[in-house]
């Protein structure tokens, strides 16, 4: 009978195994964090529009003047600048890479391309407007913000969004929201 001693080692059986168990724990955890991450780069992007459009709206009441929040939806920028010669320089927003806004609806026209000027008037008012954010896994979140106020209103369906801004559109030339 011959002994087989074993020296101290493990099997490549068992460090498979070890492997394996571990790929699967990474892969639970990686899907468990999805939802929280990709809520947070949408709380994000949201915090980042409501922060630019309370400036433009402060800034236009402040200096009576005119400025525009300009959407670029392909190179993914936010640019809030005077319509005139003013003393302020534009404010700019870079989005990044992982956030994104797909569409952008107001009373005129829905796109989801170019760009989209939204004007801020001297009293600190605007146009009402929509943006749809980038959305993987659902139809996506529609976010309203209101021309006369400054509110923003979240929305699922883009129904209720057309019905909202068709209400400006026949309105007699004032903001009703």
């Amino acid at each position: 009978m011959s002994a087989h001693r074993r020296c101290g080692g493990y099997t490549l059986l068992e460090l498979s195994l070890v492997l394996a168990i571990s790929a699967l724990v990474t892969a639970g955890v990686m899907l468990a964090l999805e939802e929280p991450y990709r809520q947070a780069r949408r709380g994000e992007l949201v915090a980042r529009l409501q922060s630019l459009d309370r400036q433009l709206r402060d800034r236009a009441a402040r200096d009576g003047g005119t400025w525009q929040l300009v959407i670029d939806l392909r190179a993914g920028t936010l640019v809030g600048r005077p319509t005139a010669a003013q003393v302020d320089v534009p404010l700019a927003v870079a989005l990044g890479r992982s956030l994104k806004v797909l569409e952008v609806h107001t009373a005129e026209r829905r796109t989801s391309y170019g760009q989209v000027v939204i004007d801020y008037r001297a009293g600190g008012t605007s146009a009402s407007f929509a943006v749809r954010f980038e959305e993987p896994l659902e139809a996506g979140s529609w976010f309203l913000v209101s021309g006369l106020s400054g509110k923003w209103e979240q929305f699922n369906d883009s129904q209720q969004v057309d019905q909202v801004l068709a209400l400006t559109r026949l309105s007699t030339g004032t903001d009703t929201r």
